[in-house]
């Protein structure tokens, strides 16, 4: 009859404890679980701001004029060209007398140097 007593004893320790193993692992699911939901609230908080900050006319108009540069009928757009360098105009050589051109010189001999050394 003790036996009977000492393995009842020891069968309600082992479940027992294996009941406050699985408590604590629900435990620390829940946990994680909640720091989970308070990162989606943020980001749902940012994204509904975004929205709000969207449907503003405001807000519209100055991201369609500035980030896409449109125009609203009847505007008249104006783009400005940066300009160009201003080109110098080139100097004239002055005007010297020179003696009138030779013959053009040959250069077969300095071929013949390259070909027969």
């Amino acid at each position: 009859m003790a036996a009977v007593g000492i393995i009842a004893c020891v069968a309600f320790v082992v479940s027992y404890s294996s009941r406050i193993l699985l408590g604590l692992r629900a435990q620390a699911e829940l946990v994680q679980a909640e720091a989970h939901l308070q990162a989606l609230e943020a980001e749902q908080q940012e994204i509904l701001e975004l929205i709000a900050q969207a449907e503003e006319g405001a807000a519209v108009d100055d991201y369609a004029r500035n980030e896409r540069n449109w125009v609203k009928p009847g505007d008249q757009p104006v783009i400005a060209i940066p300009p160009r360098a201003a080109a110098e105009p080139a100097a004239l050589p002055a005007a010297t007398e020179t003696a009138p051109p030779g013959p053009a010189p040959s250069h077969w001999r300095d071929w013949w140097a390259l070909i027969a050394p």
